[in-house]
């Protein structure tokens, strides 16, 4: 397989876009198109959603719709083994395969020493998105221990906002929670 080529976007809402889905993704000659700020809800048009050759995968905001999102384009064929919809998700994945009594929330109310609604918190405003991909797709000529899984995240930073101090913290916890969880990635052997 040809080198895999990866794109990132904030887009500033889906439906603010002038032409039709496919045109776009395709003028981006990329393989996996991530994009951030969708603004879209569960219910959104396939006008939206799907474009021909294409799969895409997409977040939202739980408490506020048309907030925030963020999406995944993948050029058929490719196509992930997993998708994970938040940072729990993933932090699950890669620190408690082993224990399955724990997961993500209670890791991130450990390590950055903050309440169970705040560690939920994190999750509810649609703003990771995580698709891993099987090793094997991208093998080119490499040895099995140097064959690594592909892990690729979709993230919406919050914007930086000084005057609103819940806010403020919520994006220096947010930043705090992206590092445990890209480096908790690293630990489990995947590559970027």
């Amino acid at each position: 397989m040809n080198p895999v080529r990866v794109c990132s976007w904030n887009i500033n809402g889906l439906r603010s876009i002038q032409r039709p889905l496919k045109n776009i993704l395709d003028s981006l000659s990329s393989d996996i198109i991530c994009i951030q700020e969708t603004k879209t809800t569960p219910d959104i048009s396939s006008e939206f959603a799907f474009a021909d050759g294409y799969n895409g995968y997409f977040t939202h905001s739980i408490h506020k719709p048309g907030y925030s999102g963020t999406a995944i384009f993948c050029r058929n064929p490719l196509k992930p083994i997993r998708t994970y919809h938040n940072l729990s998700d993933i932090l699950f994945e890669s620190t408690f395969r082993e224990d399955k009594s724990s997961n993500g929330w209670n890791f991130l109310m450990k390590k950055l020493n903050i309440s169970h609604t705040e560690a939920r918190n994190l999750d509810v405003e649609g703003r990771v998105l995580g698709l891993q991909f099987s090793s094997d797709l991208f093998t080119t000529v490499k040895t099995a221990s140097q064959i690594q899984p592909l892990f690729v995240l979709s993230i919406y930073f919050p914007r930086l906002n000084s005057e609103n101090v819940e806010r403020l913290n919520y994006k220096h916890l947010f930043q705090r929670a992206v590092q445990l969880c890209i480096e908790s990635l690293l630990l489990e052997n995947y590559c970027w």
